[in-house]
Order: C-alpha cells, then structure tokens, then sequence
C-alpha cells in the first residue's frame, strides 16, 4: 500500500500546497502569513487530519537544517558594523542582559520545580534563543525596514549567538556533574573548541566565496546557496552547530564589503517557498 511518508518530494509539494494558501486566507483575515501555514500543519498533522505522522520531522530533516541555516545566514548578514556601530554598544547590552535574565530565570524556575540541576543548565539556555524565523516571516511579509529592523535582527542575531555559547558551556558543566571523561574542564574546551570551529568554518567559507565571486568562478547566488550547504552540512559531519556557522557566514559577508552584504539579501526571494514549508 502506498505511503506519503515513501515519496519525501511529494511530501513536500502537499506542505506547499497546503500551507500557501492557508498563508494567504490568514493574510485576508488580518494575521501573519505564519499563523495560516502553522495551523494547516496543525491540521495536517497526527492530532487532526493524520495526513503526515511524527516520522515527517526526520524524513524532511536535511531541508529544516538547511531553511534555518539559510534564514540564520540572512540574519547574520544584517548585523554589520558599518550600519550599527553608533547602537551597536547599547545592542550588545541589551541582548547579554536579556540572556542572562531569561537563563538565570527559567534555570533557577526548573531545578525548583523538578530539583534536577541538569534540566535547569539544558533548558536555560534554549528559553533564551529568539526564533530568526518568524522574525524574518513577519518583517519580510511588511517590507518592514528602517533602524528599528537593523535594531531587531541584530538582537535577534546576537541572543542566538549567547544561546549558543550558554548551551555549550551548560552541556560541559552537566558532563562534568555526571561523571562524563575528563570532568568539567575537559567539557568547557570541548565546548569551546566546538564554538571555535563553527566559526572558523563559516568565515573560511565566506572567505572563499568572496574571492570566487571577485574573481568571476561562481555566481553570487549559486555562489552563497553552495556555501550554506556547505556550512550547514559541514557542522553536522565535525559535530558543531550549524546555525551558528551559517550566522558567523551571514555576518562575515554583511562586514566584508558592501557587494557581499547585498548577496545575503538576493536570498530573499527564496524565503516564502521556505517560510511557507518550515511553518508548515
């Protein structure tokens, strides 16, 4: 008997069909886009409908990782210096505290309720991140612009960076309370040799394209999609994140030189094919 679950591209085209118009309906009903592609998945999904059961989330695994990277990587490329040196003190400001404060909350709130220092140091750190997504879904779907946007991206860019660097260091602190090899110094340099890597990978990668480009051996466009593959399935295969390397290879394009910063935007016309399917 077929199934959905056999043909992933088919998948795919039903997600698109689906999520589309229900983007569009929720637009004429005075919502985000996002909210209409969010409740056909809902319907579409194991708890109503039952057309895609939990197996999806895997099956289409390999596109999530490469939408996110894709949309951290535009994210990434509005945080540039020559746009936001005169706010970028009070940015970094505002992003550290708001990290602490969600991570010192939720973690403190967590061993309370459940007494586990372990779900406090793991759930800290993820409270913290801001979604890049549904920020970029919902300023791309206004034509959103000016500073208060340069603002917002670059906070959003900056909590994920913090989240990050705080998961890694509470995922070394939890091996070293639970008798992982080496103790809590060998996970801290792991952690930070894990961070260090994710960035070196996405400013080689930016490096590289920015020379091809310059050189006339690749297109911008093609160009900049193969680097993303590249960063996000290198991470995979070294073991770091590939979010954060896909950010490091958006903000090292948005801060090279001002032909590269406008590549990152030439994704733009991708997103709502992709907004419409991650939603979804």
């Amino acid at each position: 008997m077929f199934q959905i679950q056999d043909n992933p591209l088919l998948m795919i085209a039903l997600i698109f069909a689906a999520g589309y118009p229900a983007g569009l309906l929720a637009r004429k009903g005075g919502m985000p886009k996002v909210t209409g592609n969010i409740l056909a998945g809902i319907l579409l999904g194991p708890s109503f409908l039952n057309v895609f059961d939990h197996s999806i989330a895997k099956i289409l695994e390999p596109l999530t990782v490469f939408a996110m990277g894709l949309i951290t990587c535009v994210v990434g490329g509005h945080l540039s210096y020559r746009r936001l040196h005169n706010a970028l003190y009070r940015i970094l400001s505002v992003s550290f505290f708001e990290t602490a404060f969600t991570v010192l909350l939720v973690s403190g709130g967590a061993y309370w309720y459940t007494g586990d220092p372990v779900v406090g140091l793991l759930i800290g750190p993820i409270a913290a991140a801001t979604a890049p997504a549904t920020v970029l879904a919902v300023v791309f779907e206004e034509r959103g612009k000016g500073l208060l946007i340069k603002t917002l991206f670059a906070a959003v860019a900056l909590d994920n960076v913090f989240a990050v660097v705080l998961f890694s260091l509470g995922r070394a602190q939890i091996r070293g309370m639970t008798g992982g090899e080496g103790g809590v110094g060998s996970g801290v340099l792991l952690a930070f040799r894990e961070l260090l890597f994710a960035v070196l990978l996405g400013v080689i990668l930016g490096f590289l394209l920015t020379r091809l480009v310059r050189f006339k051996k690749i297109e911008p466009f093609s160009g900049l999609l193969m680097a993303i593959l590249l960063a996000t399935g290198g991470a995979e295969a070294i073991g770091v994140s590939p979010l954060l390397t896909s950010l490091v290879l958006g903000i090292f394009l948005g801060n090279s030189e001002r032909k590269s910063e406008s590549w990152v935007t030439s994704l733009e016309s991708l997103e709502p094919a992709l907004m419409t399917c991650f939603f979804t």
